[in-house]
């Protein structure tokens, strides 16, 4: 029997079972002293008199203990030696007595074994996942950690559905290894949020494929070839069975500029909830430029006229603004002049 995948499970049910021991020893000694006990109550509250034995099953007291022991057990129709009620009220009563406890007793073992369950059940799956993102992080190239570092570049996705209206169905954000100096090409899965799309559970997820060539990369600057291909999605929802999505990929080509977004809206995909694009499809291509001239590449002989001309509108400003000084300074100078002179001639007169 094949039970590879089902190896984790048997491991918590036997590491339960290790852990449990000590409830199912309290158990079975609370299951045999309530044997014991309602079994003597009940042969001594059946016997007819005190010579005449009672009858069966309470005649002896390991009987009716049996007698007992196999209704707690629930095993009153598959064990021996087990037929038969009592005849009196009072063994009736006891009965019930036993009856009320036997839900107790079961109860509280397992209440503490469900817990331990839980526990080890909950540490399983945490190993679980942790040993699966080491397996990934291995498998995983060096050139393809950006997906995960959380300093990546990101770039907008929309998921549209391909209706009259063109409503959004999902929108995501997907990191792109625009500042990485080495060409890595890397499957990215993102969840979608917004639009909609709005499964019962979980969220609908969408698949690309990014690849990057620089060609050079420096000091927060990159220039290369980004590609963004759709490949399929899962969980996506829609109220028209045949409905079809298609995707709007939208890229910061430049730093800044009026032409720093470009955008590229792929074909149709196919129908159903989980829907794939054309694998031939050769993606949108990106022609990265992040320069501090906002991605345009002018010639140098160009940039040095502008930059000359620049001087000299300076020079020009600085020439009339000197001008200027220089015309308030003679009219200063003429103002002190006359109030010197005014000055002297009021202290003539006195």
């Amino acid at each position: 029997m094949k039970i590879g995948k089902f190896d984790s499970t048997v491991a918590v049910l036997g590491t339960t079972l290790a852990q449990s021991v000590e409830s199912i020893q309290v158990l079975l000694i609370y299951i045999l002293l309530m044997s014991l006990v309602f079994g003597a109550i009940l042969n001594q509250s059946e016997r007819i008199s005190a010579v005449e034995m009672a009858p069966e099953p309470f005649d002896t007291v390991p009987a009716a203990s049996w007698w007992v022991f196999s209704r707690i057990l629930w095993m009153r129709h598959s064990s021996p030696w087990s037929g038969g009620y009592p005849a009196r009220i009072s063994s009736s009563m006891v009965s019930i007595c036993f009856l009320v406890l036997k839900s107790i007793i079961w109860a509280l073992p397992f209440g503490q074994i469900r817990q331990i369950f839980d526990a080890t059940w909950k540490e399983t799956q945490e190993l679980t996942e942790i040993r699966r993102s080491v397996e990934l992080e291995d498998a995983a190239a060096m050139n393809t950690l950006w997906i995960e570092n959380g300093k990546a570049a990101a770039i907008d996705i929309e998921v549209i559905e391909a209706d009259d209206s063109d409503s959004l169905a999902g929108h995501a954000v997907v990191p792109a290894p625009i500042l990485e100096s080495e060409s890595s090409t890397a499957i990215v899965q993102v969840a979608l949020y917004g639009g909609t799309m709005n499964p019962w559970f979980g969220r609908p997820k969408l698949e690309v494929e990014v690849s990057w060539k620089p060609e050079k990369v420096e000091d927060g600057h990159s220039s290369g070839k980004l590609v963004i291909r759709p490949l399929r999605g899962t969980k996506f929802t829609s109220v028209d069975l045949s409905a079809q999505w298609r995707v709007l990929v939208k890229v910061p080509v430049h730093l800044f500029g009026s032409d720093a977004i470009r955008s590229w809206s792929s074909s149709h995909s196919t129908s159903g909830r989980s829907p794939q694009w054309d694998p031939d499809a050769s993606g949108g291509h990106f022609d990265i430029r992040w320069t501090s001239n906002g991605g345009t590449s002018s010639p140098r002989h160009q940039t040095d006229a502008s930059t000359e001309a620049l001087l000299q509108k300076v020079l020009k400003v600085l020439d009339a603004r000197s001008r200027k000084i220089d015309a308030i300074a003679k009219c200063t100078a003429t103002i002190e002049q006359r109030t010197t002179s005014l000055e002297h001639a009021l202290s003539d007169r006195k």
